[in-house]
């Protein structure tokens, strides 16, 4: 394995960057850890060694560890404030040739919370060990087939059977969000060496206007082809708790062989902006950062074949609160697939943002059952949020669908529409070739992931 680490060409600041992690880590998952035993998700039953045994011993030697934590922390501390590099870690983790005259690129995009474990319990989810294994597994068990659901580049005729997939198609680029913890991106990344050599990894520009020196970007990108260049920029519209992280956009070029290259783009906007609208300040950054990441990196020569924008954009088409980002210029220059008008989403889309306090029951855990729920426009607004939304607030954690008058839950136009996933591509550069949501993950994520399959418009010769 070879690592471009964020400290590239200064071997003492890398050997130091890792001294300060060996001395923080232990304190940090044994404090994680014990307290998660007493942090419960609904998929878990309490039990006496754990609240007796198990917590005590960790928080104790948790304890024990603040001091030896203190100083790799402030060792890092120093590592960041006066020695700032680049602002993420390249993997190379094999040496098999990228494909080569490929003309038709599939993406995929999702949520996967691997953080602090007191984080995913809050979210609802399970331990984190297990869940990135099996993440993996997942993404590693694809079909061969490149997706082909969209007709003449139009996905107008596709029914929600056909765009609702229970296995991950034939994947090239992957977009993580919420990939926190450096120690599980590498476990990430490592299992999914076998299909993704390259990845990018602990995405984040630390400091006191960013994030406070604390969470990164949590952005993470997994590829088959060679990643030529990439940079992040950190969004700079945040309030209150949401200054703790590095709420960003990675942008990287792609080697697509014999001269061709690719701009992709992965973003998390902020989370519950409240009445401020400050994911449409994000949108705005992002299309500046593409635009100026192209005109620096695309060289003469060089034929840029697509550009693509994945990620949790935290906004949806259909909600009265989000209609200033639905109108924002990113989305006329980028197209989304599932996206017939401002307010109005494609019949075969479906939401991607799940209710949380439904993750462990059995049908959310199971891929064909999930399948069975988004297809149904009813059942599907009791496990997906409706969008609906006025005001993004914390309550979207806990609440619950809607009734009628009667007390029932009825299909709406908007319900279980709440599809804050997705993957923008530029329609002059290339042509649709299929798109879909995916079940592949159930109870493994809050969000279902999505994909898309894009054909360039060049030919060989052009």
């Amino acid at each position: 394995m070879r690592v471009v680490s964020r400290y590239a060409g200064r071997r003492l600041v890398e050997l130091l960057d890792v001294v300060s992690c060996l001395l923080t880590l232990p304190a940090y998952y044994c404090w994680n850890y014990g307290l998660g035993c007493y942090y419960l998700t609904t998929g878990e039953v309490r039990r006496v060694r754990d609240t007796l045994v198990v917590g005590p011993l960790l928080l104790l030697l948790a304890l024990c560890l603040v001091p030896v934590a203190i100083h790799g922390y402030l060792l890092w501390l120093l590592l960041s404030l006066l020695l700032p590099g680049r602002p993420y870690s390249l993997l190379h983790l094999g040496t098999s040739p990228p494909p080569s005259h490929q003309t038709t690129f599939t993406f995929a995009t999702m949520n996967v919370l691997i953080g602090p474990e007191l984080g995913n319990k809050f979210n609802n989810l399970p331990f984190v060990f297990s869940r990135v294994e099996k993440i993996a597994a997942k993404i590693l068990d694809q079909s061969s087939e490149v997706m082909g659901n969209a007709l003449n580049g139009e996905v107008d005729e596709v029914t929600k059977e056909e765009a609702v997939l229970t296995r991950f198609p034939h994947v090239d680029f992957i977009c993580f969000q919420e990939v926190f913890d450096r120690v599980h991106a590498v476990g990430l990344a490592m299992r999914l060496r076998a299909l993704y050599p390259y990845m990018v990894v602990d995405v984040a520009t630390h400091g006191p206007a960013t994030n406070l020196c604390l969470l990164g970007s949590g952005l993470a990108l997994a590829s088959r082809f060679p990643i030529l260049s990439a940079t992040f920029i950190p969004f700079t519209a945040k309030r209150g708790w949401q200054w703790c992280v590095d709420y960003g956009v990675l942008l990287c070029k792609m080697d697509l062989g014999e001269g061709r290259v690719g701009v992709l783009a992965n973003l998390h906007t902020v989370a519950y902006q409240g009445k401020e609208q400050l994911i449409r300040e994000a949108l705005t950054q992002v299309e500046e950062a593409i635009a100026s990441f192209t005109r620096e990196q695309v060289e003469e020569g060089e034929r840029l074949e697509w550009a693509v924008v994945g990620g949790d954009f935290n906004f949806d088409n259909m909600s009265p609160g989000d209609r200033e980002c639905a109108e924002h210029s990113l989305l006329r220059t980028f197209t989304d697939p599932a996206l017939v008008a401002p307010g109005q989403d494609a019949g075969w889309a479906v939401g991607t943002e799940t209710r949380q306090p439904t993750l462990h029951t059995p049908e959310m855990r199971s891929p064909e059952r999930f399948k069975d729920i988004l297809v149904d426009d009813t059942r599907r607004r009791h496990y997906m949020l409706d969008a609906d939304v006025e005001e993004q607030t914390m309550d979207l954690m806990t609440i619950g669908p809607k009734t009628n008058h009667a007390g029932e839950v009825v299909a709406e136009p908007w319900g279980g529409m709440r599809r804050i996933d997705k993957l923008l591509y530029r329609a002059d550069m290339a042509a649709l070739r299929g798109a879909a949501t995916l079940t592949a993950l159930a109870g493994l994520t809050d969000h279902a992931p999505v994909a898309i399959a894009i054909h360039t418009r060049h030919t060989q010769g052009d």
